[in-house]
């Protein structure tokens, strides 16, 4: 079951997507029902809401329940955290996905610096993202 917390200093709604009430003024509530195929859609919702306060870590784990795993990534890119996005590219999409990812990031810095990106810290080779 999903659950969904209000806590009485913020107007937030919060999700069991694996987060709880820092406060504790918070209480608990059971939804009626939610069907399993609305599940993904009520944890992306609620993952956006955690991206838009700047809480990256609780929007991904919401992202993830909601098998939204590439809006994860590009929250991260968007917000420039590229090590972040990388990671969960390579954990939920595979080589691919990290791949694509590290040829973005070495691009956004350009020059030398994304060369050396794609050489020395992410080891990918020439061949590997042409």
């Amino acid at each position: 079951t999903t659950r969904l917390v209000f806590t009485s200093t913020k107007s937030t709604l919060h999700s069991a997507c694996g987060t709880k009430t820092a406060n504790g003024n918070g209480f608990w509530l059971s939804p009626p029902s939610i069907a399993p195929t609305q599940f993904p859609t009520l944890a992306t919702q609620v993952a956006q809401v955690y991206e838009r306060q700047g809480q990256f870590q609780q929007a991904e784990q919401c992202f993830l329940q909601g098998n939204a795993w590439k809006n994860a990534v590009n929250m991260y890119r968007q917000a420039n955290q590229w090590e972040d996005a990388c990671r969960v590219a390579r954990t939920e999409g595979g080589l691919d996905a990290f791949q694509r990812v590290g040829f973005s990031w070495a691009v956004a810095l350009g020059g030398e610096q994304g060369l050396e990106l794609l050489l020395y810290k992410l080891k990918l080779h020439p061949q590997a993202v042409d």
